[in-house]
Formats: C-alpha cells, sequence, structure tokens
C-alpha cells in the first residue's frame, strides 16, 4: 500500500515537474515577444537601430533578455515545482529549467532561428540554460522557504541614575 502512495506521488511530482517546465516555456514565449520590441523601439526611438548589426551590441541584448525573459520565467517555473513537489528541490527545479530550455530549443530549432556560430552558441544556449536554471532554484526554494520563528523576549530598561 505504501510502495503505491509513493510511485503515485512520485509520478505526479514527475507531472508537476514538467507543468513548471511548460509553465517557464510559456512565460518565455509571452516576455520574449515583449522585450524584443521593447528593445527594438526603445534603440530605434534613439536612432540607434544599427548597432545591433554588432555582436557586442547582440550579447548586450542576450544579457537584456537574461534579465527580462530567461529568469523571470524560470522564477515562475520554479514556484510552480517548489509549491506542487516535496521530493528533492535540487533535482526537480534543475529538471524544470532544462525542461523549459529543452522546449525553447526545439521550438528555435524548427522554426529556424538557431544560428551555430561561436558567439550566437554561447547567446542561444548558455544564457537561457543558465537564466531558466538559475530563476527555477529561486523560484522554487522562494516558494518552499520555511522559517522558524523565535519566541519573543522580554525587554526591561533599567535606568540608573550615577550619585
Amino acid at each position: 500500500m505504501d510502495e503505491s502512495k509513493t510511485l503515485r506521488e512520485r509520478i505526479w511530482s514527475i507531472i508537476h515537474i514538467i507543468i513548471g517546465g511548460g509553465l517557464s516555456f510559456f512565460v518565455i514565449f509571452v516576455l520574449s515577444a515583449v522585450a524584443q520590441t521593447g528593445v527594438e523601439t526603445l534603440v530605434s526611438s534613439m536612432g540607434s537601430a544599427g548597432v545591433l548589426i554588432f555582436d557586442q551590441a547582440v550579447s548586450a541584448f542576450y544579457i537584456i533578455m537574461f534579465g527580462i525573459v530567461y529568469l523571470p520565467s524560470g522564477f515562475c517555473g520554479g514556484l510552480y515545482t517548489g509549491y506542487k513537489t516535496e521530493e528533492d528541490l535540487k533535482i526537480a527545479l534543475a529538471v524544470t529549467g532544462i525542461i523549459g530550455f529543452v522546449i525553447l530549443t526545439i521550438l528555435s530549432f524548427y522554426s529556424g532561428s538557431v544560428n551555430l556560430s561561436s558567439i550566437q552558441l554561447v547567446n542561444q544556449v548558455l544564457v537561457p540554460l543558465s537564466g531558466m536554471v538559475i530563476g527555477a532554484y529561486l523560484g522554487g526554494y522562494t516558494i518552499s522557504w520555511e522559517t522558524e520563528e523565535e519566541p519573543e523576549e522580554e525587554f526591561k530598561i533599567r535606568l540608573d541614575i550615577g550619585k
């Protein structure tokens, strides 16, 4: 009886990890459209639209995407996974971030937006993967954070008046 219950709990934990990865991908899908449009509008309104042809500017764009898109998406997936999963969070949250990254990579590959040059490989693999895994850890440990309350101590203030 206990084995079937633990098996059922593990299956549900795996399902929740997959849902957390899908949620992080969905947040990427929404935030990346907003962030790309926002950065392109900002750059073009400043009269510097041509700056995006340089590799350094593209790297800066991916660093901005790291903070605006990948960390929050991993955070959202980690929040869900940390709330629903009682298994080992270190593994569950890493898998949540990796699942979201794999879905993103598969979609990017089939849409033809994957470029395998050395700088683009770092920008399209390292930045999203690290952002999603770090965000998943931040979200998962935020929701499962337990604090112990200390008993309140009584304060007594004494006034010693010297003679």
